[in-house]
């Protein structure tokens, strides 16, 4: 499978190219959540520069676009100031290249006012787009209220939804979910159907050859991928574990993970999944003790403090299995990656696959930002901007976002 025609098809979702509709107001879910440094400076604007191709072509339709995203996930009052969209929609602003109208604002009826407002006052050609804050003020956001779905359709006068979040699309909330089961024209958006297509053909492809499929997993814990393990584990020849999820396969192992974090509930996973498949661990680490200073131990020694990194002898057997590799996927940072001091391990994976000639596909923020940093991201054949909605489909689950984009 190759094409997006073929995508669609296969997931019965219609293409946002066949959407006509000059004036039309569309509802466009996107996922601007992304990550900002102490001064609100945005750190990352992939997955922002990965809507712009739909925003463009819902401009040249000429239609008056509401883009919706969250930004973090509030939990009390006082982060309606700290994960409001005001602090970066000037950011936003330029990289789309576009006059953004931002409503702060959860009162539906006010917000109505500022779409007809929007709507009447619009021209032709104008490069204006209207914004909510984030959605998730909205406390039915993440409960998937029917009502409210069908209260926001009413008030804001939808005629189109257009979901171009993929990240999102494994979330049962209602602007994911609710709002495009009540409404009947809706769209996937270019860089939703990009996702799927490039998933079903490397991932699609390599499952059905005689292909060498490795997978690479990190992250802190084995249950948040227990799926991924279970569903993968048969269908790959090779299973690479790093991160703070190694520590509980070493552990099982017989290993020494001196005071590292590691999961007493997932031992006898792990123990079954070593017996069971061919699983590559950590030949060194890079540790922190007590007093903050760092050293390197072989994983048959005695480790004193906190594994935060793989070591420089693992890089160099994930190198060797990598070469040897037809596909690899890849999803979650081999060691503390925010910390400079425990960043190598992760970016030297991230080099290993831009340096051979497998076939890779990368997801995860994380795991995506190690592409990024290392300025190798052309010769990544794809890096995926979801985190649990690439981890969901490779799991062969169905993801809510989708299901709900169905028109057959």
């Amino acid at each position: 499978m190759n094409s997006y025609t073929e995508v669609c098809k296969k997931y019965k979702i219609e293409p946002i190219s066949n959407f006509v509709g000059e004036n039309k107001t569309v509802f466009l879910r996107v996922d601007f959540n992304v990550p900002v440094d102490g001064n609100n400076s945005i750190v990352d604007d992939f997955r922002i520069k990965s809507s712009i191709q739909t925003i463009e072509f819902l401009l040249e339709q000429d239609a008056n676009i509401i883009i919706i995203s969250h930004f973090g996930d509030p939990k009390n009052i006082s982060d309606k100031t700290n994960l409001s969209f005001s602090k970066i929609v000037d950011q936003i602003s330029k990289i789309l290249n576009c006059e953004i109208k931002l409503i702060q604002s959860e009162d539906l009826n006010e917000i109505s006012n500022e779409v007809n407002s929007f709507r009447s006052t619009r021209k032709i050609g104008d490069r204006k787009l209207l914004m909510l804050d984030n959605i998730r003020f909205f406390p039915e956001e993440k409960s998937n209220s029917k009502y409210f779905a069908a209260q926001i359709l009413e008030k804001l006068k939808i005629d189109t939804y257009v979901n171009d979040a993929f990240p999102v699309c494994h979330r049962n909330h209602a602007s994911v979910v609710a709002i495009p089961n009540i409404i009947k024209e809706k769209y996937a958006g270019f860089s939703l159907i990009h996702e799927l297509a490039m998933i079903e053909k490397t991932i699609g492809n390599g499952f059905q050859s005689n292909s060498i499929i490795t997978l690479i997993i990190g992250g802190k814990k084995v249950s948040s991928k227990t799926s991924l393990l279970q569903n993968l584990a048969k269908k790959v020849q090779n299973i690479v574990i790093v991160g703070g999820m190694a520590n509980t396969f070493m552990k099982v192992s017989g290993k020494n993970i001196g005071t590292s974090f590691y999961e007493p509930e997932m031992l006898s996973m792990a123990s079954q999944i070593m017996q069971s498949f061919k699983v590559l661990l950590p030949c060194d680490v890079v540790c922190k003790n007590i007093n903050n200073e760092m050293k390197i131990y072989s994983t048959q020694d005695d480790i004193d403090g906190d594994i935060c990194d793989i070591g420089p002898e693992t890089n160099k057997l994930i190198d060797k299995v990598v070469s040897e590799s037809d596909f690899v996927i890849w999803n979650g940072p081999a060691g503390i990656f925010e910390d400079k001091r425990f960043a190598e391990g992760t970016n030297k994976i991230a080099e290993s696959l831009a340096n051979n000639n497998c076939i890779s596909i990368v997801g995860g923020g994380d795991t995506a930002a190690a592409i990024n940093k290392n300025n190798i991201k052309a010769k990544i054949d794809h890096i995926s901007n979801g985190g649990g909605a690439f981890i969901s489909l490779l799991e062969d689950d169905i993801l809510p976002g989708i299901e709900s984009l169905r028109t057959k």
